[in-house]
């Protein structure tokens, strides 16, 4: 049985990278490296350069968090995270990729809930862009246009 080359979670498209051969590779460091040079110019980065496996077929490394926070007067607060990711592809190549995290860790009103989901969901969709926008230099945006019952799927350019 076969599978999807690509893994993708959050972003619109599947930003693939084809021409790396492994986490070792000069070229999987160099695409790291652009990667944090050009997120990090965002004053809201923070630095995890994690690696974790936690899907087995798709290997992954963190490269950089990005964040917004927002304090209200009323002393509650919220911060959106988003984590930029380099993933292996299960047979060749990576795609880039982001996963958000979200911190509020107070009791609030249902007006309070309102403004900040309000406030996390506009934070989501700037950071993805912001994402996506580096991640369209580096990279070629695909679209999966069929998967086949045995797992197989074709992309074509975005």
């Amino acid at each position: 049985m076969s599978t999807c080359n690509f893994s993708n979670n959050n972003a619109s498209r599947i930003y693939a990278v084809e021409d790396i051969e492994g986490a070792e590779d000069w070229q999987a460091e160099d695409l790291k490296d652009n990667l944090y040079c050009e997120l990090s110019k965002d004053k809201y980065s923070i630095d995890p350069r994690k690696c974790y496996d936690d899907l087995r077929s798709y290997p992954q490394t963190e490269v950089i968090t990005l964040y917004r926070q927002k304090c209200w007067q009323a002393g509650y607060e919220a911060t959106v995270y988003c984590t930029a990711i380099i993933r292996a592809g299960y047979y060749a190549g990576c795609n880039l990729d982001f996963e958000f995290e979200e911190d509020t860790s107070y009791n609030l009103s249902d007006l309070e809930e309102k403004r900040v989901n309000a406030f996390i969901e506009k934070a989501k969709i700037e950071l993805a862009k912001k994402m996506e926008k580096v991640f369209k230099k580096y990279s070629t945006p695909l679209v999966k246009v069929a998967t086949f019952s045995n797992g197989e799927a074709i992309y074509q350019k975005a």
